[in-house]
């Protein structure tokens, strides 16, 4: 987790220039497509991550409880949300916006590298995440593909392919 490397006294004056805010049951914290360049630390509650799937449909990416972070592509530098965050329960979090946090960086640089650091990581485990459910949806499609006649591969074909993709 990103906080896991920080001591007291660094969480102490990393919260200081969060904001803290509060979002009730089933309230958006971020929609996908809106501008941002905030990061966001969830404290308590947990929120659910979609993905628009279409004008009215969504499909659920993750759940997030306390001491995740979500909304760190916009606060990286992409100018738009790439998903929507949804209250689960009330949630309370700290938002981070991109100015502040670069001076505050500016002030403290080895508290910045730090939390660079474990942002980067929870990128590197999501990704890495990411990429076996990618994976696995493939593979399930192949098999289903081949099981209906519409591609000729033996489930031996698609086995292997499942342990090349997984080295």
């Amino acid at each position: 987790m990103m906080l896991s490397d920080l001591s007291k006294e660094e969480l102490r004056q990393m919260e200081k220039i969060g904001k803290l805010r509060t979002f009730s049951k089933d309230g958006t914290i971020v929609r996908e497509g809106d501008p941002g360049s905030s990061f966001f630390l969830l404290l308590a509650g947990s929120a659910e991550v979609r993905k628009n799937v279409g004008l009215v449909s969504f499909r659920k990416l993750m759940d997030f409880g306390p001491c995740h972070i979500f909304g760190e592509i916009c606060f990286l530098g992409n100018p738009q949300r790439t998903a929507t965050v949804v209250a689960v329960e009330e949630c309370k979090v700290l938002e981070f916006h991109r100015n502040d946090f670069e001076n505050f960086v500016a002030k403290n640089p080895v508290l910045g590298l730090k939390i660079y650091r474990g942002i980067a990581q929870e990128l590197a485990d999501r990704l890495i995440k990411n990429n076996e459910e990618l994976r696995k949806a493939l593979l399930w499609a192949l098999d289903e593909m081949r099981e209906r006649n519409q591609i000729s591969l033996s489930k031996g074909s698609i086995n292997t392919l499942a342990s090349e993709a997984a080295e």
